[in-house]
């Protein structure tokens, strides 16, 4: 999840790779759910989808 924040999002803040789901990455899930249309906190199938094929104003 954090390779695809990175790699595929606008997400201003760059996250450590570390497969820990911290404060930053919760951030970073939490920019990506409100730029997508998507809510929760939990990564769930949507948020996944979002992850892959972000809203074009969210992806880089």
């Amino acid at each position: 999840m954090q390779c695809l924040i990175d790699f595929y999002s606008k997400y201003a803040d760059w996250l450590d790779v570390d497969g820990d789901y911290g404060q930053a990455t919760l951030r970073g899930v939490y920019w990506v759910q409100t730029c997508n249309g998507t809510t929760g906190g939990i990564v769930g199938p949507s948020t996944w989808s979002r992850l892959y094929t972000p809203k074009p104003a969210c992806a880089l």
